[in-house]
């Protein structure tokens, strides 16, 4: 009779766990799909997440409106921040923004520069 060592079976019991969903806001548009959660620094209340390029041009440039919505989804707060890093084409580029009090965010590509790679 075989059987199985606990620490086999304790490994695919973990291996059997699913990732959960990406739990913040989504925020799409033709160039832009932007994925932003809410966090916290000592320095007060962040939003983090993704921002990833659409477009087979390099985003430049790239500053993100942050909403702060209330419970009921109503915009709180805005501030407009840069992002410290360019976009890649077809790619995706992290970000750790400050952000104005609230209980959820939305958060959109408010200005780029597009930048056509050389090649094309």
């Amino acid at each position: 009779m075989n059987r199985f060592h606990p620490a086999l079976v304790s490994l695919l019991l973990v291996s059997c766990v699913s990732v959960a969903p990406f739990q913040g806001l989504v925020t799409e548009s033709p160039d832009f799909r932007v994925e932003a959660a809410p966090g916290s620094s000592k320095r007060g209340p962040t939003v983090e997440g993704y921002v990833y390029n659409k477009r087979l041009m390099l985003a430049t440039r790239v500053r993100l409106r942050i909403e702060a919505l209330d419970a009921a989804g109503a915009v709180v707060g805005t501030t407009i921040q840069p992002l410290d890093r360019n976009v890649p084409t077809g790619d995706r580029s992290y970000f750790e923004l400050r952000a104005p009090a609230g209980a959820a965010y939305r958060v959109a590509v408010d200005y780029v520069f597009w930048v056509i790679p050389s090649g094309l």
